[in-house]
C-alpha cells in the first residue's frame, strides 16, 4: 500500500514535499524507532521519492522517517510537530514565494470572467491569445507561460487549444458518465431520460454509451460545451469512438465501466485484493500452439533491480512485487488504444468489438488471437498469442503501451520479460544476447533452462525463406526514415515478412552476398532514394552496395522474378539528423524536383565499372541477364524513376516531414503486396509463372544447395583418396 501510493507521487508530482504519519502511536510506544528503521528499509531506500520525504527531527537522540501521532489526543505534540513541519516546508517551497506581476492576476479574472457567449466554463486557446494581446499587451510566449502556472496551481485547466475556467464543471459532467451506478443512481422521473433508458441499460450491462444519452446526462450545457466534454474525455482515453453502422447513432466505449473480467460479468466489481487472488504467477502456462510473455511496468527501469548472483541475468518474481509499479487506470488506456486499432486495422472489427474487460481482453487480428491479462502483484501484462507470430503481435501490444506511458505516464519504464520458472523471468534483452552468442541453455539456481521454447518473440534471426517486402536504403543519411517504416509495416498486422538490415542481417556472414539473395527471395522491392543516397555514391573502382542492390533490381524485375519495384522518394528534411552536411545539400520536396536533379547532376554519369562488374557475378548465380541493370547510375535511377512513373495512382513521395505519411505508406505496400499475391495466384492457375529460385535459408550462395554441397563434399573426398595412393593412379584411371 505504501509502495503504490510513494510510487503514484513520485510519477504524477515528483516534485511534491510528503510527511508520512502513523496513527495510534500509544500502540507502539516501544516500537517507534525500528518501526521508522523497517519502513525506510522496504519501502524508502531504493525508492525515486526519498529525497522528497520530510524527516523526522525532533528528536535530540533519533531522525524518524515519519511522525508518529496520537490522533486520540487533541492537543497531542506529535501532531504539533507534524504541523510544524509542514509549515516549515511550505515557508520553503518556491512557489508560496513566487512574486506574480499584477498583469498575471488580472488575465487571469479576464479569463474567469469569460467571453460575451459564455457563461464562463470554457474559452478557445485562440480566444485568450486574442485577449492577452489586445487588452493587456502579454504575447503569446507569455500567455502560455501564465497558463501553464495556473493550470500547475489548479486555477484552471489548460489542454492545448482547450481552457478549462471551472475544473468543477469539468470533474461533475464526467463523473455523470463514470460512476458507480448502484451508488449514485440516475433518476429515471423527467420525460428525457424516460426516453433513453434502453441506452443507459446499455451503459450499465455493456459499457456503450450512446451519443443521445450523454446528450441527454449533459442536458444543463450547450452542445458545444457536450462537444468540449466529449473531446476531452477521448483525449484522456475515458471515451473510444465505436465504429457503427450508418442506421446506428454514434457511441463510445466507456472502458472504466466494463466487467471486471471476462469470467466476471459484475462492473460493479473493483476490489484491489480481488485482482491478485484471480491473476497470480505460478509459472509459465503452456498451451499449445502459443508463447507468452510478461510486460513488466517500474517508475526505475528492470535493469536497475535485477542481480546477477547465479541467476543467470533473471529477475525473480520477488523483486517485481517490491519495486515494480503499475498506475490504476493503466489497463484501461492501453485497452482503449488496442481497441482503436482493432478498428483501423480490421474491416471486420468495424461492427464488433474484441472481448474486453477491466483485467483481461481478447483481441483478433484475422486469425491471429492476443490475450492480455493484468497481473498486478507483479507489476505486468501477460500476453499470450500463437508462437507463429509472436515477434509480430508483442510489437502491435509494445506500441499500445508505448503510446500509452508517452501520453500519460511520461517517465513509466516497460520491459518484457519471459517466463522461465515459477521464480524467475528472463528479460527479452537479455535472451536476444544468448542467442547473438549462440547460448542455447542458461542455470539459473543451478536448474538448467533451455531457451529454445523463448526465442518466438525474437526477430526472425538469418534470412527467411521469402519476403514480402525489402526495404533498400543508404545507412548513414535514410536510416531513421526506413526504421520508422519498418516499424510501421511490423505492427500493421498485415503480417507482412520484412527484410530490414539492422533485424535480418545475420553477423558474420557476407552482407553482399545475404543481400542479393534476400533481393531474389522478395516479392515487393522498396528502394528508398534520396538526395543524399546519390551524392555518396562511391567512386568507380569501388563496389557501391547500394547501386549494385538497385541494379539487380531491375534485373529481377526483367526476369520476372520480382513482382513489384515501389521506389520511395524522400524529400531533403527527412535525411537522419547526425548529418552534420545536410544544410548545403540541394533541396528536394517533389517528384518532379528528384527527376530534375537526376537529369542535370554530371556526377551520375560517371562509369559503375566495379559495381558492373558485381552486378554480372550475381547475375550469373541467379541465371537472370545482366544487360537491364548495366551501366550508369543515371540509368539505373532512369530504370527505378520509371517503375514510380508507371503507378501515378499512389505517388510515394515523402517530401515535407510528416510522421503520418508512414500510415500511408504502409497501407500501399501492403496493398502492393496483396495485389502481387493475386496475380501470382492467377499466373499460377494459367500456368505460366517463372519458378522462383530454390533457395536454401542457410547458403551464402544462391542456388548452391545443401545436395550440391554433399556432392562437392564426396567428390573431394574422392579426389583426396585417389592421389594418396602409392603410387598415384594414372591420369586415364582417375578421369575413368
Amino acid at each position: 500500500y505504501i509502495k503504490y501510493w510513494l510510487s503514484s507521487l513520485s510519477l504524477f508530482a515528483p516534485e511534491a514535499k510528503l510527511c508520512l504519519v502513523g496513527t495510534h502511536r500509544n500502540q507502539v510506544e516501544s516500537e517507534i524507532a525500528q518501526v521508522s528503521t523497517d519502513l525506510f528499509q522496504t519501502a524508502l531506500m531504493a525508492h525515486p521519492c526519498r529525497e522528497n520525504v520530510i524527516m523526522n527531527r525532533t528528536s535530540a537522540h533519533e531522525v524518524l522517517c515519519y511522525f508518529p501521532v496520537e490522533n486520540s489526543i487533541v492537543q497531542d505534540e506529535g501532531i504539533g510537530h507534524l504541523r510544524a513541519a509542514i509549515e516549515d516546508a511550505c515557508a520553503r517551497d518556491s512557489r508560496v514565494n513566487l512574486r506574480v506581476p499584477p498583469l498575471t492576476l488580472a488575465l487571469l479574472d479576464a479569463l474567469r470572467r469569460g467571453t460575451a457567449d459564455s457563461d464562463a466554463q470554457r474559452m478557445s486557446y485562440q480566444r485568450a491569445r486574442e485577449l492577452a494581446k489586445v487588452s493587456f499587451g502579454i504575447a503569446e510566449d507569455g500567455l502560455r507561460a501564465c497558463l501553464g502556472l495556473f493550470h500547475e496551481l489548479g486555477m484552471l485547466l489548460w489542454f492545448d487549444d482547450m481552457i478549462v475556467l471551472n475544473p468543477q464543471w469539468l470533474i461533475s459532467n464526467i463523473s455523470k458518465v463514470v460512476r458507480d451506478f448502484d451508488v449514485h443512481a440516475v433518476t429515471l422521473k423527467d420525460a428525457t431520460m424516460l426516453a433513453h433508458s434502453e441506452d443507459l441499460d446499455q451503459l450499465k450491462r455493456n459499457a456503450i454509451v450512446t451519443a443521445p444519452l450523454l446528450q441527454a446526462l449533459w442536458k444543463d450545457n450547450t452542445r458545444q460545451e457536450c462537444d468540449v466534454l466529449m473531446e476531452l474525455m477521448t483525449k484522456f482515453n475515458m471515451l473510444v469512438a465505436l465504429h457503427r453502422r450508418s442506421d446506428e447513432p454514434q457511441a463510445h466505449l466507456v472502458p472504466a465501466l466494463l466487467p471486471y473480467s471476462l469470467s466476471i460479468q459484475n462492473p460493479r466489481v473493483h476490489s484491489d485484493a480481488l485482482v491478485i487472488r484471480s491473476n497470480v504467477y505460478t509459472g509459465p502456462q503452456s498451451e499449445a500452439g502459443r508463447a507468452e510473455c510478461y510486460v513488466v511496468f517500474s517508475l526505475v527501469g528492470i535493469s536497475n533491480f535485477r542481480s546477477d548472483n547465479g541467476c543467470g541475468g533473471a529477475v525473480s518474481v520477488t523483486e517485481l512485487e517490491k519495486k515494480g509499479f503499475m498506475p490504476y487506470g493503466l489497463f484501461s488506456r492501453v485497452l482503449a488504444e488496442c481497441v482503436r486499432h482493432v478498428q483501423s486495422e480490421s474491416a471486420q472489427a468495424s461492427h464488433a468489438l474484441p472481448d474486453l474487460s477491466r483485467t483481461e481482453v481478447l483481441l483478433r487480428f484475422g486469425s491471429i488471437s492476443i490475450r492480455l491479462q493484468v497481473f498486478e502483484h507483479i507489476s505486468a501484462i501477460r500476453v499470450s498469442c500463437p508462437a507463429s507470430a509472436a515477434y509480430l503481435a508483442l510489437q502491435t501490444v509494445l506500441l499500445a503501451f508505448q503510446t500509452t506511458l508517452d501520453a500519460y505516464y511520461g517517465k513509466m519504464k516497460v520491459t518484457t520479460v519471459l517466463p522461465i520458472d515459477t521464480a524467475h523471468f528472463l528479460p527479452l534483452a537479455v535472451v536476444e544476447s544468448y542467442r547473438q552468442n549462440r547460448q542455447s541453455f542458461v542455470f539459473v539456481n543451478n536448474l538448467r533452462i533451455d531457451l529454445d521454447g523463448l526465442f518466438p518473440f525474437l526477430f526472425p534471426h538469418g534470412l527467411l525463406d521469402a519476403y514480402d517486402v525489402m526495404l533498400s536504403y543508404r545507412e548513414d543519411c535514410d536510416s531513421a526514415f526506413v526504421e520508422n517504416l519498418a516499424r510501421a509495416l511490423l505492427r500493421s498486422m498485415h503480417q507482412l515478412a520484412v527484410f530490414y538490415a539492422p533485424w535480418s542481417l545475420q553477423p558474420g556472414r557476407c552482407l553482399q552476398d545475404d543481400f542479393c539473395a534476400a533481393i531474389a527471395r522478395t516479392h515487393v522491392a522498396v528502394p528508398v532514394v534520396s538526395i543524399h543516397a546519390l551524392l555518396t555514391i562511391k567512386p568507380p573502382e569501388q563496389v557501391d552496395n547500394l547501386l549494385l542492390e538497385w541494379k539487380l533490381m531491375l534485373c529481377l524485375k526483367a526476369a520476372g522474378r520480382l513482382a513489384r519495384v515501389l521506389p520511395i522518394v524522400l524529400g531533403s528534411t527527412w535525411c537522419n539528423p547526425s548529418r552534420s552536411d545536410s544544410d548545403s545539400q540541394p533541396t528536394i520536396s517533389s517528384i518532379e524536383d528528384m527527376i530534375t536533379w537526376i537529369g542535370t547532376t554530371a556526377s551520375l554519369d560517371a562509369p559503375c565499372t566495379k559495381t558492373n562488374d558485381a552486378l554480372r557475378s550475381v547475375c550469373a548465380r541467379f541465371g537472370v541477364c545482366c544487360e537491364p541493370g548495366l551501366g550508369t547510375a543515371r540509368a539505373t535511377m532512369a530504370g527505378l524513376m520509371l517503375f514510380y512513373a508507371m503507378d501515378t495512382q499512389n505517388p510515394r513521395n515523402a517530401g515535407p516531414r510528416d510522421p503520418s505519411i508512414f500510415n500511408v505508406l504502409m497501407a500501399e505496400i501492403a496493398r502492393a503486396v496483396r495485389n502481387a499475391d493475386e496475380e501470382r495466384s492467377i499466373s499460377q492457375r494459367d500456368g505460366h509463372v517463372p519458378k522462383r529460385a530454390n533457395i536454401d535459408r542457410d547458403c551464402v550462395f544462391p542456388g548452391f544447395t545443401p545436395s550440391d554441397a554433399l556432392i562437392c563434399a564426396l567428390l573431394f573426398a574422392l579426389l583426396f583418396f585417389l592421389l594418396s595412393n602409392d603410387p598415384p593412379v594414372s591420369f586415364g584411371s582417375f578421369v575413368c
